[in-house]
């Protein structure tokens, strides 16, 4: 700052100079304007050269002045030059100093937007980086927060990363949909999920049947949406079946296949028949969301494979098989004798909502064929599906 100052003040002085000389080089041309005007008129001559001389004169003064101020400045302050490149060195260390911290500070802040799943800006990030992070929350074990990253990068990005990300990852994405606060975006990359699946399946009736990334979404995305009042109604069903002796006879000598006795066969059956009407009652109650899910894997299918009938068979057989079956046959409290009756129950309503009948293969079966066979049986199941749709 005091060579700052310095070098406004020698600057100051060397206008101030310049402008005394200029003055006087003007008071010098007005007395000789008066010498003129008071010279007799027959010296006019001899005083307007003079006039001209000293016009001459002072210019080549007022020049040697300010030239011999410049000379006094730089007499004064030899070190200049000098002390103008040690500035401008310090100011060139200063500012790289400041670029290198803002550098330091911007790949800082980078690293924190890769690492924490709340950072809004986290799509910012590189393909790579995405995928790396999300892989290391899923090996975590760290679903939720890997399910909750996807709803903050790219779609398409998501939809690449949940390719093959298996069904604990489709859970904690339907754990989204309903608890997120992003839950437009957590339901629509859902629907694109669920569409890209179907596209990519070869044939209907595998679809869904692996540990896939929609099967854990559907089977999530139902429990989570269902009603408490509906699940516990259906849970219930494993205990119309109340019998206490085992459907299965003692195995006969040499015997593979077994025998139901005819007792049991009409009391299976007569718990089948109620638990397809609780189930469609049910179904009634199914939310608005849900359905629209339903209705996104139903136009799906349809668009794939070109079969209504396939459309329904998979929204039917996603609520039966993996909603309301695993209810029936895991109720904690039921008795062995109970799980047993269970599950024929659940092999019933799998095979209701498939639409085939048992064969040579479960023969012990076949007596529920007429059951699935009965008009009002049909009447019951198109029901279901109709709800599921919200039709």
């Amino acid at each position: 700052m005091n060579f700052l100052r310095g070098i406004a003040s020698q600057t100051t002085s060397i206008f101030t100079t310049g402008n005394k000389a200029a003055a006087e080089v003007s008071a010098k041309g007005t007395e000789a304007g008066r010498s003129i005007s008071k010279t007799p008129e027959g010296n006019a001559e001899t005083a307007a050269k003079k006039l001209d001389q000293a016009k001459q004169k002072q210019p080549l003064r007022q020049d040697k002045e300010v030239k011999s101020t410049k000379m006094e400045v730089h007499a004064q302050s030899p070190n200049v030059k000098n002390t103008d490149k040690k500035t401008d060195s310090r100011a060139k260390a200063f500012f790289k100093k400041l670029i290198n911290a803002f550098r330091s500070k911007s790949r800082s802040s980078q690293d924190v937007q890769t690492t924490h799943v709340e950072t809004p800006s986290s799509s910012s990030g590189s393909p790579k980086d995405a995928t790396v992070h999300f892989g290391n929350l899923v090996n975590q074990g760290k679903t939720d927060e890997a399910a909750s990253f996807l709803l903050q990068i790219d779609q398409n990005a998501a939809l690449k990363l949940l390719k093959g990300a298996g069904a604990d990852v489709g859970k904690a994405l339907a754990r989204q949909v309903t608890h997120s606060e992003n839950k437009e975006v957590a339901m629509a990359l859902s629907k694109k999920m669920l569409e890209e699946e179907i596209n990519s399946c070869t044939a209907a009736p595998t679809l869904f049947r692996n540990i896939s990334t929609g099967a854990g979404f559907i089977s999530e995305i139902q429990a989570q949406l269902i009603p408490t009042g509906n699940k516990q109604d259906i849970q219930n069903i494993a205990q119309l079946a109340s019998l206490e002796v085992s459907y299965l006879e003692p195995p006969k000598e040499n015997e593979v296949t077994p025998t139901i006795t005819s007792e049991n066969q009409t009391a299976i059956l007569k718990s089948t028949e109620e638990a397809v009407k609780i189930l469609e009652k049910a179904s009634k109650s199914i939310p608005k969301d849900l359905q629209e899910i339903n209705q996104t894997i139903y136009e799906a299918v349809k668009a794939k494979f070109g079969e209504t009938d396939a459309g329904k068979q998979i929204v039917g057989g996603n609520f039966l098989l993996r909603f309301a079956n695993p209810l029936i046959v895991a109720n904690p409290n039921t008795t062995p004798t109970q799980r047993k009756n269970a599950m024929v129950i659940a092999k019933g309503l799998q095979n209701l909502a498939n639409e085939v009948k048992f064969g040579n293969k479960e023969a012990h079966f076949n007596f529920i064929n007429g059951f699935l066979a009965n008009p009002a049986t049909a009447a019951s199941r198109e029901q279901i599906l109709n709800n599921l749709l919200g039709r």
